[in-house]
């Protein structure tokens, strides 16, 4: 399973934070005796109720901005996991197993897919052309049956494509053969006189 670490970019801009420092040193100049459970880094732990309103402002704009993007990471999520099912449906037993997804953790720590694949058996059947066309034709179907293939599966498209064109080309050969092997031992009316 692959896993990426989402880092969280900085979405509060570096003036916000500066001007809330601004604003806490100035309150604390007009103090006569500082508190002692403040300091400088304590606008982030204790703050003031004049300070709170602005800095929950800035936090709940980052909760917003993480907000966005867990919808777009689930929504994703569930993009991913309806076009796997799909293609599940209509592999027909020649999946080697079930999806495979690639996930992003996302800001609150659970992993949401966003890319997935399921390995398809794409060899023929040795001595059955006709079984590989059918075999080529399922994949294929599989491969584009839903709403928005993705460039991997038009590639498997082709390839089980290409597959069936060989297999009719296999079938043609042994019906070729088998005409002229018929041909052969047909007996040949024989007149004869008495």
């Amino acid at each position: 399973m692959e896993m990426a670490l989402y880092v969280r970019p900085l979405t509060t801009p570096l003036v916000k934070i500066a001007a809330l420092t601004a604003v806490r040193g100035k309150e604390s100049r007009n103090k006569k005796a500082p508190d002692p459970q403040e300091n400088q880094h304590s606008i982030f732990l204790y703050p003031k109720p004049e300070v709170k309103n602005k800095l929950f402002s800035s936090f709940s704009e980052i909760n917003l901005a993480e907000s966005m993007y867990l919808a777009r990471l689930r929504s994703r999520d569930a993009e991913v996991r309806a076009h796997e099912q799909a293609h599940m449906s209509a592999v027909d037993g020649y999946a080697r197993g079930g999806p495979r997804y690639n996930y992003i953790m996302g800001p609150d720590g659970r992993l949401y897919a966003v890319g997935g694949s399921i390995d398809v058996d794409l060899s023929p059947i040795p001595g059955n052309p006709e079984a590989t066309i059918r075999k080529a034709r399922i994949i294929r179907r599989a491969a584009i049956a839903v709403i928005d293939p993705s460039p991997a599966d038009l590639r498997i498209a082709s390839r089980a494509y290409q597959m069936e064109i060989e297999a009719r080309k296999d079938l043609a050969q042994e019906n070729r053969e088998q005409q002229a092997e018929s041909s052969e031992n047909a007996y040949e009316p024989v007149e004869m006189y008495a």
